[in-house]
């Protein structure tokens, strides 16, 4: 059973029935946490009352508080050969053997406790956690309600009940019994952290919110309150106040480690990527052993063109993990490999020649090994590498492309000429120029964005998924679903659509803003709906050397149609009756050809700019030395000056593109 929030036993050690000045001394040092005094203190009585049981039991308490739990358990097991009929002794010596693993002595302990004092509630609470701990819950749960019948602090019970229930699955009666938990202790802040936890987990974010409020009156000062608070405002996307809730975690707690993991991965994916830096480096301090964190810092560099920095993170993170499959991919794309490197490639291929190919995690190892392969020429063994790093992902879900037929061709019959007519709204007048960059995957989407936001006016805001979540706050109607439920917008709905958008880039505060989500081009109905001024721009490129691209890029998101040829050509087919139709109703789309802006840099650049209706700006021309933060699978390549290795790269490949292309046969768009 995975560790979850319960009551925590009682710290300090209760006297009564103890009037011995030496043993109340004792108690006194051990409440201020002055365990080996304590110790001392406990040891001097027994020297001259060697047959003192409450002696040996609160000896015991003080060795386990200063860590030396065999000796704890050895003397308040003596306690209790001196005095087995004192339920206490028992109760104590299950809470040490419970701390330590050692669940089924608990349980007897406890049970001996129980029987002594039947109606012993902290027994049977301490019971219950020991029953839930070793994953007994049916059991659990019946103690938890014994100790409810006693009157023992019930809204710690309470809340042990919820988490058992929760353990179990049982999310319905974990909410009862937390829910009953704060009701019966409203500042009980395991009890309020639990169930705002578990709103949250269910999107109920205004009840997280209200529960997670009343934790921090109840505990204002305390980490756990704040560190959840920022958990709940990150969920709804309140960055500025996730960031100043963590800040104050770590004036608190400057080494804690799940502030410092939220605060990195707030950082890097709200456009703070040098705050996330200096965040993964302290991360690195405190666990300086750990792979994933150095794999982090090295997409992080990457992001902003630190490539060598990056590689030697990379390079740390395959040293400390060799299975880590994915710091091998991105080691082999923040670099370019020459015939100089046969040993790291031969080393890769001995890797990959041992690999479990029924394991996700290790196709990582061959899209690593079809990067370093293709880089030197060896056509024939990249794409078998890059087969098989497809195969293995293919094989972990499952994926009908007719369905994506009937998708395209559902927005295709919804977003008319009458609808738009209908639907359009006007722009906010204190918004900034919009401009959305969209195309198939592996296109030059990232190229472009790179050129427009060298711009000294533009800020590039990378992949935004806020268009896709849009698409879902669009009402239902008649049990249709979007896109079909598109045909009944009204202008008011489009208008609050619109604002929740703007509301989510208000804080990149720029005047001009570039939202480079390839997909897009699936929602540009809806987005001139919203934007009807902004500026869209096509990137178009050669299709066969687009599903290559897309064969060849292992995605952070799971696009299904990504994994197989013939899949990718099904894909690229409905891309094509999608902008058909796009550009009959929208003809002020502007559409720029990857291969015209390779090869006429400088007319392209001005193309681009006037279709933007920005000034010239000769830092677009020196694109690569831009510094900002790149998001994408095309972070190393943007960094490189224009060279033409990317244009007609099929042709290396002619022999097994046939599935692609027969995925692409029908271009004609419906009707």
């Amino acid at each position: 059973m995975k560790k979850n929030k319960r009551s925590r036993s009682a710290k300090s050690v209760r006297s009564p029935n103890i009037r011995e000045p030496a043993l109340l001394q004792g108690i006194q040092q051990l409440n201020k946490g002055l365990a080996l005094d304590a110790q001392r203190t406990f040891w001097l009585f027994l020297q001259e009352n060697p047959r003192h049981a409450q002696a040996y039991h609160l000896l015991g308490a003080a060795q386990h508080q200063s860590g030396q739990h065999r000796q704890a358990i050895e003397s308040i097991s003596h306690a209790v050969q001196l005095d087995p009929d004192d339920p206490s002794f028992h109760n104590t010596l299950g809470e040490i053997l419970r701390t330590t693993d050692q669940l089924k002595q608990a349980i007897s302990a406890y049970k001996a406790a129980i029987k002594l004092s039947p109606k012993y509630g902290l027994a049977y609470n301490n019971l219950g956690l020991a029953l839930a701990s070793n994953n007994d819950f049916d059991a659990a749960i019946i103690a938890f309600e014994e100790a409810l019948t006693t009157g023992y602090k019930p809204g710690e019970v309470w809340n042990n009940l919820g988490v058992t229930h929760g353990a179990k699955g049982d999310q319905e009666n974990a909410l009862t019994c937390f829910k009953q938990a704060v009701k019966t202790a409203p500042k009980f802040s395991l009890a309020l952290f639990n169930l705002s936890k578990l709103y949250l987990e269910n999107g109920a974010y205004a009840k997280a919110q209200k529960f997670s409020d009343q934790m921090l009156r109840a505990t204002p000062d305390e980490p756990l309150a704040l560190l959840h608070a920022a958990t709940v405002a990150a969920r709804q996307d309140k960055i500025d106040k996730a960031l100043m809730l963590l800040q104050k975690v770590l004036t608190k707690e400057p080494a804690n480690i799940q502030a410092l993991d939220l605060l990195q991965y707030l950082q890097r994916t709200n456009g703070y990527i040098k705050d996330s830096i200096v965040s993964l480096k302290r991360l690195i301090e405190l666990e300086p052993n750990s792979p994933i964190r150095q794999n982090d810092l090295g997409v992080s560099l990457l992001t902003v063109g630190q490539i060598t920095q990056a590689e030697a993170c990379f390079k740390e993170a395959c040293r400390l993990d060799p299975n880590m499959g994915l710091a091998f991919e991105n080691w082999a794309r923040a670099r370019k490999f020459s015939a100089d490197d046969t040993e790291w490639i031969q080393n890769l291929q001995d890797i990959c020649h041992r690999l479990d190919r029924n394991l996700t995690k290790n196709a990582s190892f061959f899209f690593a090994g079809g990067k370093a392969l293709d880089d030197i020429g060896a056509f024939d063994d990249a794409f078998y590498y890059y087969q098989q790093a497809n195969t293995i992902v293919r094989k972990t879900f499952q994926y009908e492309p007719d369905s994506q037929d009937h998708w395209a061709k559902d927005v295709i019959s919804t977003y008319t000429e009458e609808l738009m007519g209908n639907i359009q709204v006007d722009t906010v007048s204190s918004s900034p120029d919009l401009i959305f960059v969209c195309g198939l995957p592996r296109s030059g989407t990232s190229l472009i964005e790179q050129i427009l936001a060298s711009h000294h006016d533009v800020f590039g805001a990378g992949e935004l998924t806020h268009v896709f979540e849009l698409t879902k706050q669009v009402p239902s109607r008649q049990g249709e679903s979007y896109p079909l439920s598109a045909a009944y917008l009204e202008a008011p709905i489009v208008e609050s659509l619109r604002d929740n958008y703007l509301r989510k880039i208000k804080r990149l505060n720029s005047s001009v803003v570039i939202d480079k989500a390839p997909m897009n081009f699936l929602h540009l109905g809806l987005i001139v709906a919203m934007f009807p001024r902004a500026k869209i721009i096509l990137s178009e490129r050669e299709l066969r050397d687009v599903g290559l691209s897309i064969f060849f890029q292992h995605f952070q998101d799971r696009n299904y149609y990504a994994y197989d040829l013939y899949d990718i050509g099904r894909f690229a087919r409905q891309y094509r009756w999608l902008t058909d139709h796009w550009l009959r109703l929208f003809p002020n789309i502007h559409r720029f050809s990857y291969e015209f802006i390779i090869d006429n840099q400088r007319t392209a650049t001005q193309q681009l700019l006037d279709a933007c209706q920005l000034r010239w700006d000769e830092n677009c021309m020196h694109f690569h030395r831009t510094e900002r933060q790149v998001n994408t699978a095309s972070a190393w390549q943007v960094r490189q000056p224009i060279t033409r290795t990317s244009i007609k790269r099929w042709e290396n490949y002619t022999p097994h593109l046939q599935p692609f292309l027969d995925g692409l046969s029908g271009l004609v768009s419906p009707r």
